[in-house]
């Protein structure tokens, strides 16, 4: 119960205990008081049982992936197995897309091959090596 609620009840139940007013004494402040806890208690309850119903539901979760996983890798052999089965590996795949981890990087093809055009090998400028001059072509050549 909030302290300034609480604060009232107790200036009701001491100082204000023989004072009543239209639908406010001590012994309603007392009686919502009570209820103000019951329904709390209530809440505290509640949240409990859902944090426990929501971990058993993420465990229950968490099985059913590994279970499903495994199934389509069971799945991907029997189909693989088979040229005639190609339209199951067709469907595998597209299931395999949708279950994929949602990472920051696109599920990988299913030949293995990267796509798109491979990318442009530019020589970095500070790490390339400058041809060397030699000593005699500067003319900072010693002479001893």
């Amino acid at each position: 119960m909030p302290g300034e609620l609480a604060a009232v009840v107790q200036l009701f139940e001491a100082s204000l205990a023989d004072v009543t007013f239209p639908d406010v004494d001590a012994t309603r402040l007392r009686s919502l008081a009570a209820e103000v806890q019951r329904a709390t208690s209530d809440v505290d309850r509640a949240r409990d049982a859902l944090a426990a119903a929501e971990r058993a539901a993420s465990a229950a979760t968490d099985a059913l992936r590994a279970a499903a996983q495994r199934g389509l890798a069971y799945a991907r052999v029997f189909a693989d197995a088979d040229p005639a089965r190609q339209p199951l590996r067709a469907a595998l795949d597209e299931i395999g897309a949708m279950t994929a981890p949602a990472s920051g990087k696109p599920a990988p093809s299913p030949t293995g091959k990267k796509r798109g055009r491979p990318r442009k090998v530019q020589p970095d400028p500070l790490f390339t090596i400058a041809p060397a001059e030699t000593a005699t072509s500067t003319g900072n050549a010693r002479t001893e």
